[in-house]
């Protein structure tokens, strides 16, 4: 979510619209605190939510808030599709995928389209943002891998000397050891690198096919 300015949330949900854009056929999911503005045109990746001022955050204005920043797909062409932003906070955390398939009208139509680094790269690119911010406390990137690593081998020793177990775990087991292991939180540099724990999670729910990696 990004926070913007008046200035721009007024032009960027409400003014800088195409005017051939069928705006009554553009299907928006709801939910309990979401309002939609007289009219019904709003920008796709905008939100206004029935929240009390004091619940968000002061920079935004009229309670609205900006579910993403990423370009909108085009309504006239792919009428009630709605472009999502995505972190690799979301592709490991337990919950996601479930959340993700219990509140889609059909989950079937959901497509992932999922860029990798070179996981060591990754890591440290999270760890130097958060540095950067002063979130980081450990200002080694080799010792603040070590005390993950650590954390993974007293979580789980089986896995951790056999990290191909993860392949053929069954679906209980698999899910017992992710949930112990994994909480899909931001500063998990080495976790949040383990792709394919990644996609296990998420192929639990939604099929291969519906993945572009």
């Amino acid at each position: 979510r990004a926070c913007h300015t008046p200035d721009q949330v007024r032009k960027m949900c409400y003014e800088n619209l195409p005017e051939d854009v069928p705006w009554d056929r553009i299907k928006r999911p709801h939910n309990a605190v979401e309002q939609i503005p007289p009219g019904g045109k709003i920008h796709p990746a905008c939100r206004q939510l029935r929240l009390k001022r004091s619940r968000v955050d002061t920079r935004l204005h009229d309670e609205l808030i900006m579910e993403c920043a990423v370009p909108w797909v085009d309504p006239r062409t792919h009428p009630g599709a709605v472009n999502m932003d995505f972190t690799p906070n979301h592709l490991f955390d337990p919950v996601t995928p479930a959340r993700l398939f219990d509140n889609m009208p059909d989950p079937s139509r959901l497509k992932f389209v999922v860029i990798l680094r070179d996981p060591l790269k990754r890591a440290y690119s999270e760890w130097s943002m958060f540095v950067k911010w002063n979130w980081e406390r450990v200002r080694d990137f080799g010792q603040r891998l070590d005390m993950e690593v650590k954390a993974l081998a007293r979580c789980n020793r089986t896995i951790f000397d056999d990290p191909s177990l993860v392949l053929t775990l069954p679906h209980r087991e698999f899910t017992r050891f992710h949930s112990k292991c994994f909480t899909g939180q931001a500063m998990e540099y080495v976790r949040n690198s383990m792709y394919i724990i990644g996609f296990r999670n998420f192929m639990r729910v939604f099929p291969a096919k519906q993945f572009m990696i």
